[in-house]
């Protein structure tokens, strides 16, 4: 990726230009990322694992797993693109990332 991303829009849509799909279940395929499905108690929707390369989705969650998928897949991105920053400014990117991803329509 040669064009500099400086928040979560601009990582979805370079996510989006690059794996062809808004979808965050076939980014995750398409990415490699494995998904796991666990339930426990709602402090956290889901989990992304950079070792493993694996996202665990909390069944419990009290919104739909498609949007916890995209915050997790933003944590991914956000360290695949731009490295590894603060969990603060992560975590901010990683809700933008998920946002912009589903709000994406291509300029046009």
């Amino acid at each position: 990726m040669t064009k500099t991303i400086k928040n979560g829009q601009e990582l979805a849509q370079a996510v989006v230009e690059q794996y062809g799909t808004t979808d965050p279940f076939l980014l995750a395929e398409l990415a490699g990322i494995k998904l796991d499905y666990a339930r426990w108690h709602p402090l956290s929707w889901g989990e992304y694992d950079s070792r493993s390369r694996s996202i665990c989705l909390n069944l419990n969650a009290p919104i739909p797993l498609t949007e916890v998928l995209g915050h997790e897949l933003g944590h991914y991105f956000v360290q695949q693109f731009l490295g590894k920053s603060n969990r603060k400014e992560e975590e901010l990117l990683a809700s933008d990332f998920a946002t912009s991803l589903f709000s994406y329509s291509p300029n046009v």
